[in-house]
């Protein structure tokens, strides 16, 4: 299904995506171009995700993905730190 994904796409697996934020996809305050080396299983599950139709590019999966590690961030700091202070912690 994932490559099936990345055919449909044309997407090469070990490929570098540029992300182009615009301000008609989401608001914000200017546009900002980011350059990102991923492994062939992310790129692949972000082509499955833009293929699914739930998200129109892979800034918007980028994105969504990016406010649900802060999220997660804001209630770890909440319980003690991340996972990784909180390990180092009881050691």
């Amino acid at each position: 299904m994932i490559s099936d994904s990345l055919r449909k796409l044309q997407i090469e697996p070990t490929r570098i995506l540029t992300f182009l934020t615009r301000s008609d996809l989401a608001p914000m305050p200017s546009k900002s171009i980011i350059t990102a080396s991923l492994t062939p299983e992310l790129t692949a599950m972000i082509a499955a995700k833009v293929a699914s139709g739930r998200y129109r590019s892979a800034s918007e999966v980028v994105r969504a993905a990016l406010r649900l590690l802060d999220d997660h961030e804001r209630r770890s700091d909440h319980r003690g730190g991340t996972p990784a202070v909180r390990s180092r912690n009881a050691a």
